[in-house]
């Protein structure tokens, strides 16, 4: 039967993504005299809960402040965000507004940030992250020691006790650690923005974001796409702690659906091969184990090999789930993993199905795909 055959080869794709993970080399840093110069940009819309934490952590950071700059874009926020980043009070971090010009307000908030920026390498992080402090050290030291056009670092949530963050922390461990699989066979095919580093001159060269500003998400992914068309060598994953990234979980099912959603949207216009190939693998192979039970009712196939490839699944899936958390400090129960090996099919497909076909909700604003 075909649906065997498609989780078969989604439990062969995963495994591939392990043996990834283990080819990624960590990257420990030396101590040295820092060189390179940053601006980090942060594109914010209503985070007056979240920009405390932020800024407390920027204020934490160990790199000369002579040698990075903080440019805060304001997207029409209509809470204290503003007040919050002026009683800061740091003479490196300033606040601007956005321009809209485009249906992507976070691309148009970088690409105003670009526009100002002082410094040669960009940073882009989100306004509801914490930073580590030798975040910045070791992009520096790992900038000096190799050649390179675009730096992919890792992002994690931060803990939490209730089976809904433990969730959404499970389906973000696993797109983390299939992101380091892509790099380990130097293959990649995902990144996230809150953790992305670039040179501006290359940004400039490859015209931004011009050509995929129609749709709201997808600032990081199509960026990394121009990269790695232009030089796929110059695109490198930093797998250490030192430079992992932490967000916050959203705190409901709704506001989950549509951060996925937003993330989906833009699948449909990948044109990275690698991308296209992984992404209708999971979509088929989540579809084809949601379809074994029926199968088995009706008799085409045993019961045995239904189980067998669900216990199989959730096995393979497990393994690079762990090799992820080990590496961002994280421990989530047993049993929020095999509670979530019977939702996560089914909250895929409705995510994939609801990204082609609907709308999503985002900073109180609706987006058409």
């Amino acid at each position: 039967m075909l649906a065997v055959v498609l989780v078969l080869i989604y439990i062969v794709l995963i495994a591939l993504l392990i043996i990834g993970f283990d080819r990624q080399p960590y990257f420990v840093a030396q101590k040295q005299e820092a060189q390179t110069a940053f601006t980090v940009i942060v594109p914010f819309r209503n985070e007056e809960k979240n920009l405390p934490s932020l800024l407390k952590s920027i204020q934490e950071l160990i790199y000369p402040e002579h040698l990075v700059e903080f440019i805060l874009v304001d997207d029409e926020s209509t809470d204290a965000s503003a007040a919050i980043i002026k009683s800061f009070g740091s003479s490196n971090l300033k606040s601007i507004q956005n321009k809209r010009v485009s249906a992507s307000p976070k691309k148009d908030a970088i690409s105003v940030a670009i526009s100002e920026a002082k410094y040669p390498w960009i940073i882009t992080t989100d306004a509801d992250c914490i930073l580590p402090k030798n975040w910045l050290v070791t992009f520096d030291q790992y900038l000096s020691k190799n050649e390179c056009e675009m730096l992919v670092a890792p992002v994690t949530y931060e803990s939490s006790q209730s089976f809904l963050n433990q969730f959404q922390l499970l389906d973000f461990l696993s797109l983390q650690g299939a992101t380091i699989g892509g790099f380990g066979w130097k293959k990649p095919f995902l990144c996230n923005g809150a953790n992305l580093v670039y040179k501006k001159k290359t940004f400039k060269q490859l015209n931004g974001f011009e050509g995929n500003n129609t749709m709201a998400s997808g600032d990081d992914f199509f960026l990394m796409e121009r990269f790695l068309n232009k030089d796929k060598k110059s695109v490198h994953y930093v797998k250490s702690k030192e430079v992992m990234v932490k967000t916050r979980a959203v705190d409901s099912i709704s506001k989950l659906i549509n951060q996925r959603v937003r993330w989906a949207a833009k699948s449909s216009n990948y044109n990275l091969l690698e991308a296209k190939i992984v992404g209708l693998i999971v979509l088929l192979g989540n579809l084809s184990l949601m379809a074994l039970p029926f199968l088995s009712w009706q008799n085409l196939i045993s019961w045995e090999l239904s189980s067998l490839l669900f216990l199989g699944k959730c096995f393979i899936d497990a393994m690079l789930l762990h090799k992820t958390e080990k590496l961002m400090e994280q421990n989530t129960p047993a049993l929020s993993t095999f509670l979530s090996c019977f939702i996560y099919p089914i909250f895929s497909s409705f995510v994939a199905l609801r990204a082609t076909y609907g709308t999503y909700r985002w900073k109180d604003r609706v987006f058409k795909k």
